[in-house]
């Protein structure tokens, strides 16, 4: 499962924790609880540790394309961020 497929609604994406249960309270991305996660969480739900870093230099990488300089996990977390923002970013980064 990529993490666009994991992410594919909005219901499924959370900010300031890893991952979350369905009532809001934060869990491991590991969790078998876990059904929203944050982009960081998803990487690690998604992908192993063989894969997990270069995944994650893609999102970086189009991130640095699009002019944001900060940590994945500062940008996705911002009070303005949108789903449909990080969606976008998720799926040029084709992770």
């Amino acid at each position: 499962m990529t993490i666009v497929e994991l992410l594919c609604t909005a219901e499924k994406w959370t900010q300031h924790a890893s991952a979350r249960t369905w009532d809001e309270h934060a869990v491991g991305c590991l969790s078998p609880d876990a059904v929203k996660f944050c982009v960081v969480g998803a990487l690690h739900r998604c992908y192993g540790p063989s894969q997990w870093a270069v995944m994650h230099k893609r999102i970086e990488r189009c991130l640095w394309r699009r002019g944001i300089e900060s940590e994945i996990v500062v940008w996705q977390n911002k009070p303005e961020r949108t789903f449909k923002e990080v969606m976008s970013v998720l799926k040029e980064a084709n992770v």
